[in-house]
């Protein structure tokens, strides 16, 4: 099973991840939950198998008592090209709350179809 690292989108020594697979639509900005949350003690994560349109996201939070400021979530959408999944963004929640990925988790979870950002 391919798998992804998470170091380029997590940063740092940590004592586990918390990750959660979502498949995008990039043309409507939905996002679909895939499968339940999963923590994993390695970088390395398994891909989901192959995800119509061709796009997922994975939103991953780091675990590290040291670093609290680490759990807040990332979000990091992957294009599938050929048999190759690239990244093509990273969201990043702000000092003030990220607005936005929580408008994303109410479209996962078929809430607030027209949930503003704003």
């Amino acid at each position: 099973m391919p798998t992804w690292l998470l170091k380029p989108a997590c940063v740092g020594r940590a004592e586990s991840y918390q990750y959660t697979w979502y498949s995008y639509d990039n043309q409507s900005d939905k996002m679909k939950r895939l499968d339940r949350a999963y923590s994993a003690a390695l970088e390395s994560i398994p891909i989901p198998p192959k995800v119509r349109p061709g796009f997922l996201a994975v939103e991953c939070r780091t675990i590290s008592r040291d670093k609290v400021d680490w759990e807040k979530p990332v979000v990091v959408y992957l294009k599938l090209e050929r048999t190759v999944y690239r990244v093509i963004g990273i969201e990043r929640e702000e000092e003030n709350g990220w607005q936005d990925l929580e408008r994303r988790r109410q479209l996962a979870q078929g809430r607030g179809e027209q949930a503003s950002a704003e």
